[in-house]
């Protein structure tokens, strides 16, 4: 195809709104459900919960939560339907990315809270 052609075309394909995705309310109903208890003991009560999906494969982020949360089944079906409503919205929007996983984040149990060390990085 022409490079002229391509012109015309690109911005229209980029211009196009996209549904909303319902994997977002999802994610976020997981997110505030977490929220409730983060109680921990020690940093091994801390534990990831992944959530979402990208284009390329593999989840979309990570959630900080404590192992001894009594709703984590409901927390992890939830999780698994993020990541099963966003596969398709991905597909059905063919949406593409680059393909970077996502940061796995540190915890730490502090104040008998799980949460997530953040390090400053060196240049």
């Amino acid at each position: 195809m022409p490079a002229f052609l391509l012109s015309l075309i690109m911005p229209l394909a980029f211009s196009a709104e996209l549904p909303e995705n319902p994997a977002d309310s999802v994610k976020k109903a997981t997110s505030l459900l977490i929220e409730q208890e983060l109680q921990c003991e020690t940093v091994t009560d801390c534990v990831l919960i992944p959530v979402g999906a990208r284009p390329c494969g593999g989840i979309d982020k990570y959630l900080i939560t404590s192992k001894n949360h009594t709703k984590m089944e409901q927390i992890k079906k939830l999780s698994e339907l993020s990541t099963e409503l966003e596969k398709d919205y991905i597909v059905e929007n063919a949406l593409y990315g680059i393909c970077l996983p996502p940061t796995v984040p540190m915890t730490a149990c502090m104040n008998e809270k799980c949460v997530e060390i953040l390090e400053k990085v060196k240049k």
